[in-house]
């Protein structure tokens, strides 16, 4: 394993990566692109479009900057592409406008290239998450209770666990889905068919 600590809101970190990895491995059969920048804010505050530019700068810039370098590679290996999004797209929250808008990007991002890359034998997909527990729900204001309220709204009655999101992403990226391609994977326990525009902090 290599670790590669990063800030990808940097165009020369995430250069960064790249040249580390093709360095250390020379080859890449998968890229999950996995970074998120989540801030809570009102759409109208003050700070709103630094948030945005911030949010659009890792979710969209850096994982599209990575799928072009590293496309060479994964047409070598006919590897595959997997975006984790999450479910907010279709059920936004308040507060969360610039991280919804951003992920609905890199949405659109993955059905797109699932067209341009299909010929070269690049399968692209993307995995939609609810609320998994992880040091990425740390950041969410009132992180306890809006924890709890997840679990009341998710029919499957608790948060997702990591392990359960990278069985997803394995699945994706193995020889199992081989025709799969576009295709938005959603693991939620059931949460997006349960919730309204606040269920975070109700």
């Amino acid at each position: 394993a290599l670790e590669i600590p990063a800030d990808l809101s940097d165009d020369k970190d995430v250069h960064r990566v790249f040249n580390e990895t093709i360095k250390a491995f020379n080859r890449l059969d998968v890229l999950v692109n996995n970074a998120g920048a989540s801030v809570w804010t009102n759409g109208t505050a003050d700070n709103f479009l630094e948030i945005l530019d911030k949010s659009l700068a890792v979710d969209v810039k850096a994982n599209l900057t990575l799928i072009r370098l590293f496309e060479p590679h994964l047409k070598q290996t006919k590897g595959s592409v997997v975006n984790i999004t999450a479910v907010l797209t279709e059920r936004p929250q308040k507060g969360y406008l610039a991280y919804q808008i951003a992920k609905l990007g890199l949405e659109m991002a993955t059905t797109t290239l699932a067209l341009e890359l299909a010929p070269q034998g690049i399968r692209v997909n993307s995995v939609s998450i609810g609320v998994v527990r992880s040091y990425a729900v740390w950041d969410i204001p009132e992180f306890e209770k809006a924890t709890n309220n997840a679990i009341k709204y998710t029919p499957l009655g608790r948060n997702a666990e990591p392990i359960e999101i990278a069985k997803g992403v394995v699945f994706l990226s193995s020889s199992d889905a081989s025709f799969i391609t576009g295709h938005n994977l959603v693991i939620d326990g059931g949460l997006k068919y349960n919730i309204g525009s606040d269920f975070l902090f109700k």
